[in-house]
């Protein structure tokens, strides 16, 4: 995690990393400020991880989405609706996005979930200032990422 505005060759304020984070292939994450959590896409093993915002070091994640009965797979966007109170996971393998409540864990099944010609290709999910969940379209946004000041 890098301080908002941060450029050229700074050393970041935390890093999440080691065996105990479960981080496989990692895609994109969004920040919740206002539960303090960072919500992974962890496309290596099609689960969500969540960490509290202060984590640092070889950290065990809160919790985690994922299994058979998520629709998740090869997730690759991730957004927090803390309007609404839910994730929302964009899946890169069948175009798809599912929508899960912002505490679930576990292997739980989605709230929604669609699909369809309309979300090819499924680059990422942005959550604007509004609220209001973008799922991504042709060239927008150019790679799956997050800019978040905090």
């Amino acid at each position: 995690m890098f301080a908002g505005g941060a450029q050229g060759e700074v050393a970041p304020l935390r890093v999440i990393e080691g065996s105990r984070t479960g981080l496989n292939w990692p895609m994109s994450l969004d920040v919740d400020a206002k539960n303090d959590e960072i919500a992974v896409a962890n496309s290596g093993d099609n689960r969500v991880l969540v960490f509290r915002r202060s984590d640092r070091g070889n950290v065990a994640p809160i919790r985690a989405i994922g299994g058979s009965r998520t629709g998740l797979s090869g997730p690759m966007g991730v957004a927090i609706d803390n309007r609404n109170d839910e994730i929302w996971v964009t899946n890169y393998s069948d175009h798809s996005a599912v929508v899960f409540a912002r505490t679930a864990s576990g292997n739980v099944a989605p709230t929604a979930w669609s699909a369809g010609q309309m979300l090819r290709p499924c680059p990422g999910v942005v959550c604007s200032p509004l609220q209001a969940v973008v799922i991504g379209a042709p060239g927008w946004p150019p790679a799956p990422s997050v800019t978040s000041s905090w």
